[in-house]
C-alpha cells in the first residue's frame, strides 16, 4: 500500500504524531466483511442443525430428563444468541472502519 498518512502529521497542528492510512481501514472493514459471509452460512448451518425437541434425551418424558433437556435448550440458545451478536459486532465494526476512512479522506481533501 501507498503511503497515504496524510490527516495529522510530525509537527502538524497540536504537535500531533499520528498517520491514518485510510486504504487499510477499507481492507481490515473488507476482510471483516467477506468473514462475515463465510459466517453467516455456518451460523446458519448451526441453528438450523441444532433443534431440540422434547423427549430427545429418552423415549419417554421421563421426570430426571427434564433439567438435562432445560440446560440444552437453554445452552442452545445462548450459543445462537451469541453468533448474531458477533455477527452485529463485526457489521458495525466493518461500517465503522470505512466510514472513518471516508471521514479521513474528506479531511486530507
Amino acid at each position: 500500500m501507498g503511503d497515504t498518512r496524510e490527516l495529522l502529521q510530525k509537527g502538524g497542528p497540536g504537535g500531533y504524531d499520528i498517520y491514518v492510512d485510510p486504504v487499510s481501514l477499507r481492507a481490515v472493514a473488507k476482510r471483516f466483511q467477506d468473514r462475515l459471509q463465510a459466517f453467516g452460512a455456518r451460523q446458519q448451518a448451526f441453528t438450523s442443525g441444532t433443534p431440540h425437541h422434547d423427549g430427545e434425551f429418552g423415549r419417554l418424558p421421563l421426570p430426571e430428563t427434564e433439567h438435562v433437556n432445560q440446560q440444552y435448550v437453554k445452552t442452545r440458545q445462548d450459543a445462537v444468541t451469541a453468533l448474531q451478536d458477533m455477527a452485529t459486532w463485526l457489521t458495525l465494526m466493518a461500517g465503522a472502519l470505512s466510514t472513518s476512512a471516508d471521514i479521513y479522506d474528506g479531511s486530507d481533501a
